[in-house]
């Protein structure tokens, strides 16, 4: 379906009044970066065309030729227990990531005979980190309790609760691993009908990265029809470029044919699909059998109703894993890490205390065994605004006291930096 890239981007906040499930943000987050950040939406721009050029100047097979494995962190962020998740639902999802990339899902037999010979292998794969940035031994998942409820894209950009914000420890949610390196995850109630989002390459690099809605991550997962972790199939594809198979022209003049994924062997659509439809399934756009491509994994079928990538969107995700994302394959992420983070703080001790706390007046910044580097304490609002920065210069044991006098009620956080590590803590201010 080979037209015009990126035409009808149209935000649908329309069907979260209604409450209608969208299963993904993508488009709607495009809109949003279109509109409140150009800069970004442009090299968004750029990174495709890039990948593009390579594509056509490219004469023999990808310079990589096999897989391609990709680390992947998993934030958890959460404000209950229920979406605090097992990690037996992030361990599933790597498993349904990796069968659905090379073409193990034990579906692959339904893809039709017509689009059978249009469906192959990615030759991508997926490992959970087994080491953080630092080369420290780690699981590949973080968990962070917030204050945030809920996230949305359904707000101003500027609002606590805005979906990005969860990619954010100052503001609630929990900072990126460097996306040079690995493929963030946040795993969070998201609201509004969105299942998932993504960012396309050539983004922010502390924004890059996928977000998933806690109930449909993972196999087995409590997300009714979407409940075998082919959200994250789907979202993805859309980190690695691709597009959702109709165009996402939904509000286009009918028929809506105009829109275009950039994919010449996904035939043309006129809308998203949902449920699970019996094929040949035929539309405006492709009245004639063998109709649309609804089982693809880049259309809104129900989870058991997805299962294939087509061979043009396989070239365009091993496209970008050669441009944009051409780090991501050289990755150490997924090899053991050297180093032990508990035997690191036990040898060293380090230590962040913070008391009274909660407190209505001041606060005493308590430092030990930083190995004599100078330390930089922050304070920040749940919304990430910089409240006040102190250097110290440390002696290795140390005390700052912080006037709160004339902050409001509420939580804060702390953060101690000495370049190599960073220690927080919440505070409270009473009054």
């Amino acid at each position: 379906m080979k037209k015009m890239l990126l035409s009808g981007l149209v935000l649908i906040s329309s069907f979260a009044v209604f409450g209608q499930t969208i299963r993904c943000g993508y488009d709607t987050y495009l809109k949003q970066l279109k509109q409140d950040f150009p800069e970004e939406y442009t090299k968004v721009l750029a990174a495709e065309e890039e990948a593009k050029a390579y594509s056509n100047a490219s004469t023999t097979y990808k310079t990589n030729g096999g897989i391609y494995t990709i680390p992947v962190v998993v934030h958890i962020v959460y404000s209950s227990t229920g979406q605090n998740i097992d990690d037996e639902f992030v361990f599933s999802q790597l498993e349904v990531l990796n069968e659905d990339f090379r073409r193990l899902n034990t579906d692959a037999d339904e893809t039709p005979a017509a689009f059978e010979g249009d469906a192959d292998d990615a030759q991508i794969e997926f490992c959970l980190a087994m080491q953080d940035p630092d080369g420290v031994i780690h699981s590949g998942i973080t968990r962070t309790e917030t204050d945030i409820t809920s996230w949305s894209l359904f707000v101003a950009t500027g609002a606590d609760n805005y979906a990005d914000n969860v990619k954010f420890t100052a503001k609630g949610g929990e900072d990126a691993w460097p996306r040079a390196d690995y493929l963030n995850i946040w795993v969070c109630n998201m609201t509004g009908g969105i299942l998932g989002y993504a960012t396309p390459p050539g983004g922010v690099a502390t924004k890059d990265g996928v977000v998933i809605g806690y109930k449909y991550f993972g196999d087995d997962s409590p997300g009714g029809v979407y409940d075998l972790g082919r959200t994250a199939t789907h979202e993805v594809g859309h980190w690695l470029s691709l597009k959702h198979v109709w165009g996402d022209d939904d509000f286009a003049a009918e028929p809506q044919c105009g829109g275009s994924d950039g994919i010449d062997d996904t035939p043309n659509q006129e809308d998203a699909t949902y449920g699970n439809p019996t094929f040949p399934l035929l539309d405006d756009c492709s009245a004639l059998s063998p109709g649309i491509q609804f089982m693809n994994y880049m259309d809104y079928t129900d989870d058991g109703a997805m299962n294939m990538f087509s061979n043009d969107q396989i070239t365009k995700m091993r496209d970008i894993l050669e441009t944009s994302r051409s780090t991501i394959p050289e990755s150490v992420g997924c090899e053991e890490g050297g180093v032990d983070i508990n035997e690191v703080l036990k040898n060293k001790l380090i230590q962040l205390s913070v008391y009274p706390n909660p407190s209505k007046s001041e606060f005493i910044f308590q430092m030990k065994n930083f190995e004599n580097k100078d330390i930089a304490i922050e304070v920040y609002n749940l919304t990430g605004e910089l409240i006040d920065r102190i250097l110290v210069s440390n002696t290795g044991d140390d005390k700052v006291v912080f006037d709160a006098q004339n902050l409001g009620a509420g939580d804060y956080l702390v953060k101690a930096s000495d370049g190599e590590f960073i220690l927080t803590q919440k505070i409270t201010v009473i009054k």
